[in-house]
Parts: C-alpha cells; structure tokens; sequence
C-alpha cells in the first residue's frame, strides 16, 4: 500500500504536469520514484535512499536504442494525445472475423485490441494516486507504475509479462511466453486454442534467440493468476554478452503475445483494423538497475490526460478463435481498470 505522503505526491506531480515515474517491482511494496535523472526508493517515513537506476520506455514497435529514459532531456518524437472514441462491442466482433480469416490464411496468430474512453472530471488530478495505490495492492505479483511526461501525457498499468530480466555480471537472462486467456477456476484443463497460442509464443521467442547464436530451453506449461483471469506462462532461459541485450530486445520485441506470427502479417493485420493509436500499448517498459536490466510489456494500462481516458486490452486472435469469446475476453481483462476509473468519469 502506498502512503498517504507517496499519494500526494503523485497527485501533485500530475497536477504541475511534472515528468515523473513510480514503479513498483512484482512482489515488492517499496516505490521507486523516478525524477530530473534522480530515483529514489521511499519507504512510508518519505525518501530513504538514491539508487543509480532509470526508469526506460519505448512505445510500440520502437527500438531498444530509441527508448526514453525519464528525467532525460531527449524526447520521444511521438506526441500521444488521448484518444475518444472508444472500440464498440460490434466493430470489435467485426474485426476480429476479419483477424480470424486473415489467420487461417497463413496459420497465424494476431493480437487485435480495442480501447475503451472516457470523460473525466475537472478534479481529477485529485484521485490519480488512490487510484494508482488501489491498481498496486490488487495485483501485487505485477509489474506496477504510473508514469507522466508532457509528451506522452499519464500512462498507468500492472503488467504481468516479463519481457527480459537480464544479469549484468553473468549474462544469465530470462524471458517468458506469456499468451492464452481464461477466467479463473473456469476449468481444470487448458484447452487446445490456448495451448497453441502459447506455443506459438514459445517457439517464436526460442527461434529468434537461436538466430542471435543463444541457446534457449522453454520450461513446461504453467497457471499464472491476474485478478478474475488467469494466464499459460513458459519461461525461458538463457545466456548472453551484455552486448547482446539491445540484439535480444529487438529480436523478441513485441513477442507474438503483443504482436502475432509471422509478424510482418500480424502488424499488417494491426494497423489495417485497429482505429486507434498503440502509443505505449504493446511497448516495453523497463528499470535499468546497477546489475540488472529488467524490462516489461505494457498491458493491462491506461492512458490519461486532464480530461479524458483510453483502457487498452487485447487477446490473440487464432483460426480457431471465436470472435464474441474474444471480446469478452477484453471484458475480462479490463474490468479492474473500468471499475477504478467511474471514480473520475463524468457522469452522463
């Protein structure tokens, strides 16, 4: 749980449009705030120590070289304005007919995703950081932040998805295959659409590493809980130079769990049916620690401005997909984040 001063300051930061971040690390309830190249790690007394760590971010499809590092003075090219049209229920069933003929074609996979919109109130500066520290307490094993800057306006998330944790010293990695959906305690069996997303994944992650020279073994099928949902997770290890980080990024980045395979088709598929902007969706996120190199898909978020919101959630998109299953797939996965944010939408 954050304090009430860690809060505030949220609150405040976003109210002076400051560039800032705060994260929180899975399994961990010690905020790292992130400001003017500067973190600190606070505990609830206020600051208690600087780290020589940086906040990173890099926004779909960008390149690890091309990432924003926050309190720096370069900028992302992209300016994200918040979107307000949100994806209806039928023209997502729509386009995910179309996703799903466009996949039997090549035996493929696409991650089609949708955004969900919102008006919010004048004071809504007021209410980020509750919002934010109860998003943290409900899913403690995630990749947790809130984050500002002019350009990119607020983004607010838990990610599951690990992306790469990489060893400095050892150049021991690990990665995950995080794909394939369900609603929690719904059977006890995975079935044979999730299974194959997974797969999928796996393999394609397995294959890229093996093209950079890395040998790399996926661990057998495991139940990864979020919220309501739970998720078919397969890590992966593996040992690389430090040279190779950048190389293994932008090998896996964005896996098929954000993109699809092949993944020239899926991001074609992408920008043919989505309406909207991915912006940060889909990127990675990162905390670039002494000796570690930690980095994580950015899903399960939110972006957010002075007066209106967009939720993005998503689902692979198979041969075998059933395109209202689909959709309330996304119902699913967003419904934390659309039960959080009623707290500063405007009534209508």
């Amino acid at each position: 749980m954050l304090s009430h001063a860690t809060i505030k300051h949220i609150n405040i930061a976003i109210k002076q449009r400051r560039t800032f971040a705060l994260v929180l690390m899975p399994c961990n309830e010690t905020p790292l705030w992130f400001e003017k190249g500067l973190c600190h790690s606070i505990s609830p007394d206020g600051p208690i120590s600087d780290k020589q760590y940086s906040f990173e971010i890099s926004p779909w499809l960008g390149k690890f070289n091309e990432r924003e590092i926050i309190g720096n003075t370069h900028n992302l090219s992209l300016e994200m304005n918040v979107q307000c049209r949100s994806t209806s229920k039928n023209e997502y069933i729509e386009g995910v007919t179309e996703v799903i003929k466009s996949c039997r074609g090549r035996n493929g996979k696409t991650v089609y995703s949708r955004i969900i919109c919102g008006d919010i109130t004048e004071n809504a500066t007021e209410y980020w950081g509750e919002i934010a520290d109860r998003l943290f307490c409900r899913f403690p094993m995630t990749f947790r932040y809130i984050f500002y800057t002019p350009h990119t306006k607020g983004w607010m998330g838990a990610t599951p998805e690990l992306l790469i944790d990489f060893d400095k010293d050892s150049g021991q990695f690990h990665t995950v295959a995080f794909a394939g959906t369900r609603k929690n305690g719904d059977e006890v069996q995975w079935d044979a659409k999730n299974i194959h997303e997974n797969r999928v994944v796996s393999d394609y992650i397995v294959s890229k590493l093996n093209e950079l020279g890395i040998i790399a073994i996926p661990s057998e099928l495991s139940t990864v809980d979020y919220g309501s949902i739970e998720h078919l997770c397969s890590h992966i290890n593996g040992t690389a130079g430090m040279a190779s980080l950048s190389k293994i990024i932008d090998a896996i980045n964005p896996t098929p769990a954000l993109c699809g395979f092949p993944k020239l088709s899926a991001i074609k598929d992408i920008h043919k049916y989505e309406a909207h902007n991915r912006y940060c969706y889909g990127g990675f996120l990162a905390v670039n620690e002494d000796r570690r190199y930690k980095a994580f898909v950015n899903l399960r978020c939110v972006h957010f401005d002075d007066t209106k919101y967009s939720i993005y959630g998503g689902g692979g998109i198979m041969p075998e997909s059933i395109p209202y299953s689909e959709f309330e797939e996304t119902e699913a996965k967003t419904s934390f984040l659309r039960e959080l944010l009623e707290k500063v939408s405007v009534k209508i």
